[in-house]
């Protein structure tokens, strides 16, 4: 196998761990989104949909008429109203320390 065949398949398992990682530490999840926000997470954003994990540090931003609601590891939800931005923090899951 040449050198740039290992650093290739090496890259793509460890794109995957990472991958699989990090929605593992996922402290939660989009339950639901009406109207439209985005997620910033990793650096990237994104438009928000209802499934998608949360984690701390994720930032939800909603439009003038967006709603979303989060649902927590630990059953704890939270709803992000319209026009507002918030920093997913790992106190809102109880079960996290």
């Amino acid at each position: 196998m040449t050198w740039c065949g290992l650093i290739l398949r090496y890259g793509i398992c460890a794109l995957i761990a990472t991958h699989i990682s990090s929605a593992e530490a996922a402290i939660g999840k989009v339950l639901e989104v009406k109207n439209g926000a985005n997620i910033t997470s990793d650096g990237r954003r994104q438009r928000i949909s209802a499934g998608m994990p949360v984690d701390t540090g994720d930032v939800i931003k909603t439009i003038k008429t967006g709603i979303v609601q989060l649902l927590f590891n630990d059953g704890t939800k939270i709803a992000v109203g319209p026009n507002s931005t918030m920093t997913v923090d790992a106190s809102f899951n109880r079960r996290s320390t």
